[in-house]
C-alpha cells in the first residue's frame, strides 16, 4: 500500500494546494486500489499515527519553496532522524505535532521507525499564502499537471512494489 497525504491550510490561499490535489484524486477513477488517501490539513499527528499501518511508500502533497509560482515539483524526501540531533533540538522539533508541517511529522515517524522506505513530495510553488480563500490562477492551473505527475509517480512506485523492490 502507498499512502498519499494532502497537507495545507484552506484559509491561506495557495497553501491549500495539497488538500485540493487530494480532493481531485478522490474523484479520479484511475486511482489504483493500492493507494490510500489521507487529508492531514494542518495537523501532522494523525498522519504519523496512520503510518503505524506499515506502508511501502508515502507521498506528501504540499506547497513547496521555489521561484516560479505554479511550478510543480516532485522531490524525494530527505528526512532527518531526530534521534541524531542534540537533545534540545530533538525536543523542539517534536514538541507539538498537532499543527506540524510535513517535515516535522515525517521526522517523528522516522524516530519511531515508521517512515516507509520510500518518501516523496509532490509540491507546487505558491504565488500567495496570505490569509484568504481561493488559490492563485498559477496554482489552480497547476493542479491538473500535478495530478498527472502524481499518477505517474504512483504507477512507478506500484511497479517497483510488484517486482519486489
Amino acid at each position: 500500500m502507498i499512502l498519499v497525504v494532502g497537507f495545507g491550510n484552506l484559509l491561506h490561499r495557495d497553501d491549500a494546494f495539497g488538500v485540493r490535489l487530494l480532493e481531485r484524486l478522490r474523484d479520479n477513477p484511475k486511482l489504483p486500489s493500492e493507494v490510500k488517501l489521507l487529508d492531514a490539513g494542518i495537523g501532522g499527528m494523525h498522519f504519523v499515527q496512520e503510518l503505524f499501518s506499515s506502508y511501502r511508500a508515502v507521498v506528501i502533497l504540499d506547497a513547496v519553496e521555489g521561484e516560479t509560482p505554479g511550478t510543480v515539483r516532485i522531490l524525494e524526501a530527505s528526512v532527518t532522524d531526530p534521534r541524531t540531533l542534540p537533545p534540545r533540538v530533538e525536543r523542539d522539533m517534536l514538541a507539538d505535532l498537532h499543527y506540524a508541517e510535513p517535515g516535522r511529522a515525517m521526522a517523528m515517524a522516522k524516530a519511531l521507525d515508521k517512515l516507509p522506505p520510500r518518501a516523496y513530495i509532490v509540491g507546487c510553488v505558491p504565488a500567495m499564502i496570505d490569509l484568504g480563500i481561493g488559490m492563485s490562477p498559477e496554482v489552480e492551473q497547476a493542479l491538473p499537471v500535478a495530478e498527472i505527475k502524481l499518477m505517474e509517480l504512483l504507477t512507478n512506485l506500484l511497479r517497483v512494489e510488484e517486482v519486489g523492490g
